[in-house]
């Protein structure tokens, strides 16, 4: 109990436990110039590795986190926030919080182990029945789960079993990814209103075949970031059809359900807008970020500019590889956003960066500088890559709207990385201004579906548990929950469907 002692002193604990979906507008006193419709999605998320800890328990086998950390000498994620067991508890949490969703990944080494006699993986019954709890309990206190598939955990024993390369580089791994959704469809797909293929797959395959930043950890070579890529879009693209076999067919998933990928994008402003050089180079610079998924998705090609500027090392789709993954988006994008770039190209006098100090393969192949933020940008105390500018937020939903009118836009990350405060006004700052472009941009006609914020609590950060963008603070030696100052605002907004809160 003492673990949670910080939830006596959040606000809304006296509230009835068990919340609609029915927006209370009564502490806005009929006054509110910034209110979101009934049906927006008010949000937080985590992912398994980052929150579960429980590594070694209930079947579940080493993922490639698991190994890389370890491999580098950096912290892992044994325990994360012991989500694994204190999950109802965090449930409770959001629900004092009076989010709609709640955004989380599965273990694929959780929720599948392999067989070597059959030479695949197979449901892993403590797995399936951990998550059919968890997702039970979400049911139970009226909040939708939106499960991602992938959040870069990927089991080693597919890294291992796929031949040649290994993990996203062999072209088997699309047949495992396949057997993995397929357990997951079976499983849940009756309880699950919306499900998304994979997390971010610019910053698995750029820094983790690319910049060799992340797991595995490849780096080195001008083409395996570009192969991960391809690889990840026709296993998203093969796992959509099944989805929709199923939903035609009226087998295992909802006939109203939905299944998408989140993709994330930074925005690059042209270090001098007056500049033609700089405004092409962010140009580049979106395409070689956003569209280098998004527009085989929706157009089944690659953008133009990395097609000029990859050149051979960019793989080219066949035609019934185009044919299935274009069009593979149930008309709605995951869009995760944090910050905005200066950019120009990397051999201009406006550079701070060496071309020749470029990462080998998409960076060097790009060859743009998008080090740094605009002037009046809030730097991060603890991230030199994060920076406040609410603008960009803006400027970002315009791009995808714009470029791909015929999309919804979930955003399913946002957050801002802080240090280890309760009262972070930075944090609180970050989301009020954000969500403000949020409203503005639905004013515009920008079709958004709803928000979620990174994160619920504060977690492992990827080789890390120094940046804190969880929403409720975790003490790492108790695994105490206390909330944050953006926790009780959020939560209010949540409540009203009004940023305008009092106190605030």
């Amino acid at each position: 109990m003492a673990r949670f002692a910080g939830l006596l002193s959040f606000l809304f604990l006296a509230e009835s436990a068990r919340m609609s979906f029915t927006r209370d507008k009564s502490e806005t006193h009929g006054r509110c110039e910034t209110s979101f419709p009934d049906t927006f999605k008010w949000a937080v998320a985590t992912a398994a590795y980052q929150v579960e800890g429980a590594v070694g328990e209930g079947g579940r086998t080493p993922s490639i986190w698991d190994e890389f950390c370890k491999e580098r000498n950096i912290p892992c994620a044994e325990r994360g926030d012991d989500m694994y067991a204190l999950y109802k508890e965090d449930i409770a949490m959001m629900s004092r919080m009076h989010v709609t969703s709640y955004r989380f990944s599965f273990s694929w080494s959780r929720l599948m182990m392999w067989v070597p006699e059959l030479g695949k993986a197979v449901a892993n019954p403590a797995g399936v029945a951990f998550y059919r709890d968890l997702i039970h309990e979400l049911r139970r206190w009226d909040i939708e789960p939106l499960i991602t598939l992938y959040h870069w955990d990927m089991p080693m024993f597919v890294e291992n079993n796929v031949g040649e390369g290994g993990g996203w580089l062999n072209r088997e791994v699309v047949q495992h990814f396949e057997d993995y959704a397929k357990v997951a469809f079976q499983e849940f797909g009756h309880l699950v209103p919306m499900w998304f293929t994979m997390n971010e797959p610019w910053t698995f395959c750029a820094l983790g075949y690319g910049a060799g930043v992340h797991a595995p950890g490849r780096s080195g070579t001008d083409t395996e970031a570009y192969l991960c890529a391809h690889n990840v879009l026709i296993a998203h693209a093969t796992a959509v059809s099944l989805y929709r076999d199923m939903r035609t067919a009226g087998t295992y998933v909802r006939r109203s359900g939905q299944i998408s990928m989140v993709i994330n994008s930074d925005f690059g402003i042209p270090a001098d807008p007056s500049e033609p050089a700089d405004v092409e180079a962010a140009d580049v610079y979106m395409q070689f970020q956003l569209d280098w998924f998004l527009s085989p998705l929706v157009n089944g090609r690659y953008p133009p500019h990395m097609v000029e500027r990859a050149g051979s090392h960019l793989p080219t789709f066949t035609e019934a590889e185009a044919n299935l993954v274009r069009g593979s988006l149930d008309g709605v994008l995951g869009l995760n956003h944090y910050t905005t770039h200066l950019i120009t190209p990397c051999d201009s006098s406006r550079s701070t960066t060496e071309c020749s100090s470029l990462a080998q393969g998409w960076d060097m192949d790009m060859a743009t500088d998008h080090g740094p933020h605009p002037a009046d940008a809030r730097l991060s105390p603890e991230c030199a890559w994060h920076a406040g500018y609410p603008a960009g937020y803006g400027l970002l939903l315009n791009y995808v709207h714009d470029n791909y009118p015929e999309l919804n836009i979930l955003l399913t990350e946002s957050g801002w990385c802080g240090a280890d405060l309760i009262d972070d006004q930075d944090q609180l700052w970050y989301y009020q201004t954000y969500l403000a472009e949020v409203h503005a941009a639905m004013a515009r006609g920008v079709p958004i579906l709803g928000y979620t914020a990174w994160s619920l609590m504060d977690n492992y950060e990827w080789g890390s548990f120094v940046p804190r963008f969880g929403l409720w603070h975790v003490d790492y030696n108790t695994l105490e929950r206390v909330p944050k100052t953006a926790a009780l605002w959020f939560g209010k907004v949540a409540k009203t469907n009004c940023l305008e809160v009092p106190g605030y």
